[in-house]
């Protein structure tokens, strides 16, 4: 069957499922780009709501909106694929999202965990700040996004945001968003930004009041973080805000021994500039 749909042949494929009643798989509709296999298949579908997930990968907006009319369940969830907006989301189709928002979808049902190796359990708003989609955000944001919610490992969207989108971190603490929320490990967005180096966001959120001594649970502060990425220019913003050159972890470390122990030798450097501690 699978060679039938790639190669188009409408005739063999409607032979194969009425005579041999083979089974398909709708992703590979999708897949092949064989629209009119997939049409054959939704005429006599029993199960709507997984042609409407599967639609939307052939990025045609009248093609949902035909389906949510034949009764589609709208935030139904097929296996492991989630929501059609949670699809739309990771697919960054920002004219299916507002198609699917608009037919009522609900913004804050959850993609399987296993559904995105870049967010686990989270919503479309976190697949949208990840993907770092601002036009995405702003839309899910419009029609009542949690803007707090946590995935499962209690990341909320400004964790993703943090790693290398300002402007989606500007658009998220506008909206009344948690700024210190730690997730499982302890680590608040701005542990997050001082890892990847994210200068510009540190910034942002020390402005909006984030705790710079914030520990995570081995007690490192952002400033630690800083040391095992070699974030040297974000270590000099945290540093220039009050951050405690001379924390301990619960190890006993400073940002300068761990710096010291990953052969950091700019942040050393940087660290000794501002008179660390070398015990």
């Amino acid at each position: 069957m699978k060679y039938a749909i790639i190669s188009h042949n409408i005739d063999f494929v409607t032979f194969l499922k009425n005579e041999h009643y083979i089974m398909i798989k709708l992703e590979h509709y999708a897949e092949y780009n064989n629209l009119e296999s997939f049409l054959v298949y939704f005429d006599k579908a029993t199960n709507l709501n997984e042609c409407l997930v599967y639609s939307l990968r052939f990025y045609i907006p009248s093609l949902p909106i035909m389906i949510i009319s034949f009764g589609a369940y709208i935030n139904a969830e097929v296996n492991s694929q989630g929501t059609a907006l949670i699809n739309a989301c990771n697919n960054n189709d920002t004219e299916m999202a507002e198609i699917i928002l608009s037919a009522g979808a609900n913004p804050n049902k959850r993609a399987p965990n296993s559904y995105s190796s870049i967010c686990w359990g989270g919503t479309a708003l976190h697949l949208a700040a990840a993907n770092n989609n601002k036009e995405i955000v702003e839309l899910l944001l419009s029609h009542g996004a949690d803007v707090n919610a946590e995935d499962t490992r209690k990341w909320t969207a400004l964790h993703y945001a943090a790693i290398n989108s300002k402007e989606i971190v500007e658009l998220l603490l506008s909206h009344g968003l948690k700024i210190d929320v730690q997730d499982e490990n302890g680590e608040t967005a701005l542990h997050q930004a001082a890892y990847n180096n994210s200068k510009e966001i540190a910034q942002v959120l020390l402005f909006h009041g984030a705790n710079i001594h914030e520990k995570d649970q081995e007690g490192r502060t952002p400033l630690h973080h800083t040391a095992f990425n070699n974030s040297k220019e974000t270590a000099t913003v945290l540093l220039l805000h009050g951050a405690n050159i001379n924390e301990i972890d619960k190890m006993g470390r400073t940002a300068l021994y761990i710096a010291k122990y990953y052969n950091r030798k700019e942040i050393v450097e940087l660290f000794l500039s501002h008179s660390a501690n070398l015990k």
